[in-house]
């Protein structure tokens, strides 16, 4: 994430602001996490805000930025997030385990769960750690809605990690009645890319009641209703 290959969009209100700390990939990061803040605010149509952030970065260990956030304005989160610093690594299976624990302390009836899990490297295949996230989220209540993203060149594990939280939300919704919360992977290859896949997570979340969590390794549902949003880097 340290790389200046991909920088953060030009066009925000925080672009100065975030690249005079980051000017890099987790600069980029942060500008398609606050792209997605705001469409997931002009999606309450005025309506107070339901969501609940958490975001962890991760490197060879994982590390909580923000838990279960109701109350902080966009701007702050952005701002609380300028200050973390890339470094090298990719343990996803940290990534997982930490999430899962995030999960579980903030854990409300009221919100869904749903992971934004963003690398651009390649770690080990960790399908005991991402079953037993996705599992924890069904015996909660809910089956966990898990979106990876590649940010660089198409990831095997981020596709595998994604899979396994596809045939788990199948599986929870078999007989229900009701469509599998979504579940997906994608690959950006420049800021604009990853913009845009933050996006569709945010469209997707306008037709779901989501909860949302978003993992981020930095080199680390309805209209308006309410999201616990992890967000690991």
């Amino acid at each position: 994430m340290i790389d200046q290959d991909h920088q953060p969009l030009r066009d925000q209100p925080v672009a100065r602001r975030i690249a005079s700390h980051n000017n890099n990939r987790f600069g980029a990061v942060l500008s398609a996490f606050y792209q997605f803040l705001l469409e997931r605010s002009s999606a309450t149509n005025g309506i107070a805000r339901r969501d609940a952030y958490s975001v962890i970065t991760f490197n060879h260990e994982a590390e909580i930025q923000m838990t279960h956030d109701t109350t902080s304005s966009i701007d702050q989160m952005v701002q609380n997030l300028l200050g973390v610093t890339p470094d090298g690594g990719t343990d996803f299976g940290e990534a997982l385990i930490v999430a899962r624990q995030v999960m579980e302390q903030s854990w409300s009836a009221e919100r869904s769960p749903v992971v934004i899990f963003l690398s651009d490297g390649e770690g080990e295949s960790e399908r005991e750690a991402m079953t037993e996230l996705c599992d924890r989220a069904v015996a909660l209540g809910k089956a966990l809605s898990f979106w990876s993203i590649s940010f660089g060149p198409y990831s095997s594990i981020l596709q595998e990690l994604a899979n396994i939280a596809k045939e788990t939300a199948t599986r929870a919704a078999r007989g229900s009645g009701v469509t599998p919360v979504p579940c997906d992977f994608r690959t950006a290859i420049n800021t604009v890319q990853l913009a845009n896949a933050f996006s569709v997570i945010a469209t997707s979340l306008r037709k779901t009641r989501a909860s949302l969590i978003n993992p981020t390794a930095p080199a680390y549902t309805r209209s308006g209703a309410s999201s616990s949003a992890l967000v690991t880097l």
